[in-house]
């Protein structure tokens, strides 16, 4: 097969390449390629050149059928919902409806009731966060308000338990997991009945990868006794009401003194902290977060936020 080389161009064709710098703005509609079928080149050598006139057809149709779409297609600017799903949550009302549920109907009625909600695309951290989360908030406030008695609430939250169990494997499967040797201690404030809320926070970390150990809250001195024992990444607090702040700040100071890890990371979490953020640097920790979605985020920040000597 010849080689065409830059010497091999005819003089003719050099002769138009020059010419044309002289020739005026309309002479580009009179600008011949070598290839053009209505070329003088082009008929003169044909006959001499078929493979060279079939490779530059296929090429043509190739680029014109196949690349050029696709490259418009690539680049073509798609609406909003193509690129990102919407997200699919409760409205009040069902979540009003799902309260009513908790109270008053079976199991069987709740299981049906959150499959409806799942079939329609509802993710499984929605169903925790705007769904059981937000169910556990409204009944605290119907027992503030006296609307439900103290044997009401304990049995919807060991409701919501089961359902926090039964949805986990899910949240599992919609997670991307990544292994790791970080661990977590949760600890609820001392005295604290329900703590619902810090269990679907050790969900979250579970899922993100993290090993969770959790405090009963029953001693004001737990979470110290058990930093001093074990290595622990990041402690997380959770606590109902400011009448555990004085608490805090003193726990706080002493999981720093005594932690088998001197750079243990401290979130904090609760109502509270939603309502007041500037509390977190006066009791001491290092960040909060605002569901239990968010708060291995925060954790993982306070671990990369480390310095080379602080590690184990």
């Amino acid at each position: 097969m010849t080689r065409t080389t830059p010497q091999a161009l005819s003089t003719e064709a050099q002769n138009t390449a020059t010419g044309s710098a002289e020739a005026d703005t309309d002479a580009w509609s009179e600008v011949r390629l070598p290839f053009n079928n209505d070329s003088p080149t082009w008929i003169q050598k044909r006959l001499g050149r078929p493979e060279a006139e079939e490779r530059m057809n296929r090429l043509v149709k190739t680029l014109e059928a196949e690349v050029i779409p696709r490259l418009v297609e690539a680049h073509r600017v798609k609406p909003i919902s193509e690129v990102l799903p919407a997200v699919v949550r409760p409205t009040p009302a069902e979540v009003e409806e799902f309260v009513q549920l908790l109270l008053h109907r079976d199991d069987a009625s709740i299981t049906t009731f959150i499959a409806a909600l799942r079939s329609r695309g509802m993710s499984v951290d929605v169903v925790f966060l705007d769904l059981l989360a937000t169910a556990a908030n409204r009944f605290g406030v119907l027992w503030e308000d006296d609307s439900c008695d103290f044997t009401e609430v304990t049995i919807v939250l060991g409701r919501l338990q089961r359902l926090l169990q039964a949805l986990s494997p899910l949240l599992a499967a919609e997670s991307e997991v990544s292994a790791n040797a970080r661990r977590v201690l949760l600890v609820p404030s001392p005295g604290d009945q329900h703590t619902f809320g810090l269990s679907m926070v050790a969900e979250f970390f579970v899922h993100a990868g993290w090993e969770v150990a959790s405090g009963q809250g029953a001693c004001p001195d737990e979470a110290v006794d058990m930093v001093s024992r074990e290595w622990f990444d990041v402690i997380g607090f959770s606590v109902g009401s400011d009448a555990r702040l004085d608490w805090l700040t003193t726990c706080i100071a002493s999981v720093r003194q005594m932690s088998r890890n001197p750079a243990i990371g401290v979130l904090v979490g609760g109502p509270v902290f939603a309502a007041n953020p500037e509390y977190v640097s006066i009791v001491g920790a290092d960040a909060t977060s605002k569901d239990g979605k968010q708060a291995p985020i925060e954790a993982a920040a306070l671990i990369s936020n480390r310095g080379p000597g602080d590690c184990q």
